[in-house]
């Protein structure tokens, strides 16, 4: 009888389960301190009116004009510049 890969790897996982549960919080804490506030301030860099008031949140979409205002606004320019 031959094996198919949904057995194949849930027999992988059920034999080395050990060792998942020994690396959980590494991966958990790589979610929840690195991966989801990098998608967080990816989504707030394309908005803009960003307002969290009683557990709710209020954006206004922007797109790109984020970004092309950092590089275009003399002013947002000059902090980006490092002076020797």
């Amino acid at each position: 009888m031959e094996t198919t890969n949904g057995e194949k790897i849930k027999k992988f996982f059920l034999k080395n389960y050990t060792g998942w549960l020994f690396n959980l919080p590494l991966f958990l804490g790589i979610l929840f301190f690195t991966a989801i506030p990098v998608v967080c301030s990816l989504v707030y860099s394309f908005n803009t009116d960003i307002d969290i008031v009683n557990g709710r949140t209020s954006m206004t979409f922007v797109g790109l004009e984020n970004y092309v205002n950092i590089f275009t606004r003399y002013a947002d320019r000059e902090a980006l510049v490092t002076k020797n």
